[in-house]
């Protein structure tokens, strides 16, 4: 019997190629640039894909103001903040230049981030905006600890 499923194809940033019922349905959503050209064409011609890209990219900075800086409590309150969004979550040490996952608590661990650090929060998807002023927020009232 032959195998019915086939895995999806994974192309660059890991997005997936819409299936054509969705490409006529779209009519003008964005294009992504096709590998053989690096405009962006019409899909007039066979080599052109629409690719459905609806996520948005935010980024801010903030310093710890809490005295112990990013220590197991903090840490577990920012993950269950990010675990909230849909966005996809790093956070950077900017004076390691550590780079970690927001919604892991190992790896927010991992930032050793101490009072007076500056860290980038950066979010990509359709609600990065608001993950990147509430996660902000929460570390500029430090963790509300004090």
């Amino acid at each position: 019997m032959e195998n019915v499923f086939s895995p999806p194809l994974f192309l660059r940033n890991g997005e997936v190629p819409l299936p054509a019922f969705f490409r006529r349905s779209l009519g003008g959503m964005e294009e992504r640039r096709d590998s053989q050209n690096d405009g962006f064409r019409d899909g007039s011609s066979g080599k052109s894909r629409r690719w459905m890209r609806m996520s948005h990219t935010w980024s801010a900075t903030f310093e710890i103001s809490n005295k112990l800086g990013l220590h197991a409590r903090p840490a577990s309150l920012f993950v269950q903040a990010a675990s909230g969004f849909d966005s996809e979550i790093r956070v950077e040490n900017l004076s390691t230049s550590a780079v970690a996952d927001g919604k892991s608590m190992m790896s927010m661990l991992m930032l050793a981030a101490a009072c007076g650090t500056s860290l980038k929060i950066t979010a990509e998807g359709s609600d990065a905006e608001c993950a990147v002023k509430t996660l902000g927020g929460l570390v500029s009232r430090g963790f509300d600890e004090e």
